[in-house]
């Protein structure tokens, strides 16, 4: 009996959650180790809701936005087949860096942000062995962001606000935003690269929800 079209559906998105945990589990690396903490984390309740939700500025960048961790954010760029997707999904990466940093009004905290948006730019260097294609971006991103601790000093704290370098950073990041749709790399039965097809968005969302 031939399947059905929806059930071939299923079954690729299947299959494309599984390639994400796979990749997932392959980078349970030092790389991430030796991430701050905060990195290693997934959304706080706060901020889950706003990232997930289909009407928020995160949407723009297409299905990434499902993601709720940094590992998360890196398995789908591995995934991914074409340039426009793969910059919209560091851009959002790195935007999730920064809010996932924290906030505070102590120059410290300020710089621990920083910190992981520069801890981010290496990881998402690393993920697209140091193509143009990610170091051009991420060093435009993370050029943002120290420009606004450097140019706009507040007393008493010297620094901006923890919480306006992501602000800073989603409004340089959305000029690289791409709802979609992606393409994505195919894989055959044994696991070597096939072709390419497009993503379907419910392997992110079975990805997040595992």
């Amino acid at each position: 009996m031939r399947q059905s079209r929806k059930g071939r559906k299923v079954g690729v998105a299947q299959r494309g959650i599984d390639r994400l945990s796979e990749i997932i589990m392959s980078d349970s690396t030092d790389a991430f180790l030796q991430l701050p903490d905060a990195l290693n984390a997934t959304l706080p309740d706060d901020l889950l809701a706003r990232f997930t939700s289909s009407e928020s500025d995160e949407a723009q960048f297409g299905p990434v936005h499902r993601c709720v961790n940094l590992r998360q954010v890196v398995a789908l760029l591995k995934l991914s087949a074409e340039d426009v997707a793969q910059r919209s999904i560091i851009a959002y990466g790195v935007h999730l860096a920064a809010s996932l940093a924290g906030s505070g009004v102590q120059r410290n905290t300020a710089l621990h942000v920083l910190n992981c948006v520069g801890a981010a730019k290496h990881i998402f260097d690393a993920a697209l062995s140091h193509s143009p294609t990610a170091t051009a971006l991420t060093s435009e991103l993370l050029s943002t962001a120290q420009r606004l601790a450097d140019e706009n000093p507040f007393p008493p704290t010297e620094w901006p606000l923890a919480s306006e370098i992501p602000a800073v950073v989603l409004t340089a990041a959305r000029t690289h935003a791409h709802a979609g749709p992606w393409m994505v790399l195919k894989f055959a039965q044994n696991g070597a690269v096939s072709g390419v097809r497009e993503l379907i968005v419910e392997e992110v969302e079975g990805l997040v929800e595992e």
